[in-house]
């Protein structure tokens, strides 16, 4: 929900942040992604596997 909300189009938020400085929403796109990443990489792990490694 929060990506989506980041989108930089019409009257969401993601147009008023890019307007305000480009640095801070490219960070938070950059954060959102990375978690969608790591929960994507969780949900398809097999059972079993060990995917934190020490």
């Amino acid at each position: 929900l929060g990506a989506f909300n980041m989108i930089p189009i019409g009257i969401l938020d993601g147009q008023n942040i890019w307007k305000w400085k480009k640095k801070v929403y490219l960070g938070l796109m950059g954060s959102l992604g990375v978690l969608l990443v790591i929960t994507i990489v969780i949900i398809y792990t097999p059972l079993g596997t060990d995917i934190y490694f020490p």
